[in-house]
């Protein structure tokens, strides 16, 4: 049974989903803008959501796209349902890496899971290009939600007896070289595979790892299909 927690990336989107119901009419349509009001959007963001609101036949997709760039900057990639969390807890202890502004983490430790989060460059150094940037670039202007700890794939050498999970990781060489350092028997991906991780890393996966069970998670159906995906490592 999953305790209650505050996850308020939950909250946004589930309210978002459900307006999806009424957003041929008018009302409904004012009401995504209040949304977007109450949960701060720049200005910007907010004129482009309006502005999409306002066209004859507005596309719902279009609107979640917009919401999925700006709350994924506060939060995290995925907006994770209270199931997929619980899937993660049942996996502690853990080490995510690339843990950005260390939402996940967070809201896994409310429910007591043991998480080392790391990144390479936490939010607070002002050098973090996923997390709290403006106009595209890294700012000091976020903080992380719980302890991030400076750390790449090399620092998971540390890390042997935990479960690591990779969230939505980039397209470069990151992930592949997670894989590289770790040498624990779990590994855990939450990721659209069309834009994340590189060939290289998909091929180290195939080659040396098994997949235990694959679910689709549901978070931002309307703009991708994101998958949680478990593996144990083949034994050498």
């Amino acid at each position: 049974m999953v305790n209650q927690i505050y996850h308020p990336y939950w909250e946004v989107y589930s309210r978002l989903v459900a307006l999806e119901r009424e957003y041929s009419s008018l009302a409904g349509r004012v009401e995504v803008l209040k949304l977007a009001r109450e949960t701060k959007f720049p200005i910007a963001c907010l004129l482009k959501v309006a502005a999409l609101l306002a066209c004859p036949f507005p596309n719902f997709t279009f609107v979640c796209g917009l919401f999925f760039c700006v709350l994924r900057q506060r939060y995290a990639y995925s907006a994770l349902s209270p199931v997929a969390l619980n899937m993660l807890v049942a996996l502690s202890p853990l080490v995510e890496l690339g843990a950005g502004n260390g939402y996940i983490a967070w809201l896994l430790r409310q429910h007591g899971a043991d998480v080392v989060a790391l990144d390479a460059f936490p939010v607070e150094e002002g050098r973090n290009w996923f997390f709290y940037t403006k106009f595209g670039l890294p700012t000091r202007s976020g903080k992380s939600w719980t302890t991030v700890d400076k750390g790449d794939a090399r620092t998971l050498v540390r890390f042997i007896g935990r479960t690591l999970l990779l969230c939505w990781p980039p397209k470069n060489s990151m992930a592949f070289d997670s894989l590289r350092y770790f040498d624990g028997p779990n590994l855990v991906l939450i990721l659209d595979r069309s834009c994340c991780a590189s060939k290289t890393f998909f091929l180290e996966l195939k080659r040396n790892w098994i997949l235990v069970r694959s679910v689709e998670t549901g978070s931002w159906s309307e703009c991708h299909v994101e998958t949680l995906e478990i593996y144990t490592r083949i034994e050498r």
